[in-house]
């Protein structure tokens, strides 16, 4: 029962890897494609930080448009890694300046005569109902 059929293709008679079956490596498009998508990723998970949300975006962005140059076609087109990368790094940037804004909005009222003191109050109240979240019962303090 010794059926030829059944014997692995990736291996010759010598048990040697076929040569047919080559790795190809990446282009440099597709690297590029895929750090830009890496990036913005990590772009918008850093997108609290003010310097490094937005330096992540636009690094994103930038690699993107690299990959897109590095690109041997006549058509100049960007993968699909770096559409999804310049997408994810403008997320990065708007959500990056949007918590920056707010930020500066609240300290800004927090400053304001009538509305600060408010602000603080309510902070307070959140602050003391999340400690009674925290609290197990049968615990003494």
């Amino acid at each position: 029962m010794n059926d030829s059929s059944n014997t692995n293709n990736h291996y010759n008679n010598d048990s040697r890897p076929d040569s047919s079956l080559k790795r190809i490596p990446p282009s440099r498009e597709d690297r590029l494609g895929v750090y830009s998508l890496l990036t913005g990723a990590v772009g918008v998970l850093f997108s609290c930080c003010f310097p490094s949300g937005a330096a992540f975006g636009i690094f994103g962005i930038t690699l993107a448009l690299l990959s897109r140059n590095a690109s041997e076609s006549k058509e100049k087109h960007f993968s699909h890694q770096a559409m999804a990368g310049i997408i994810l790094s403008v997320i990065a940037l708007a959500l990056t300046f949007l918590i920056c804004f707010i930020l500066l909005k609240y300290y800004e009222a927090l400053r304001d005569p009538v509305l600060g003191p408010y602000l603080n109050e309510l902070y307070n109240q959140l602050m003391e109902s999340m400690n009674g979240l925290y609290r197990f019962p049968g615990l003494s303090q």
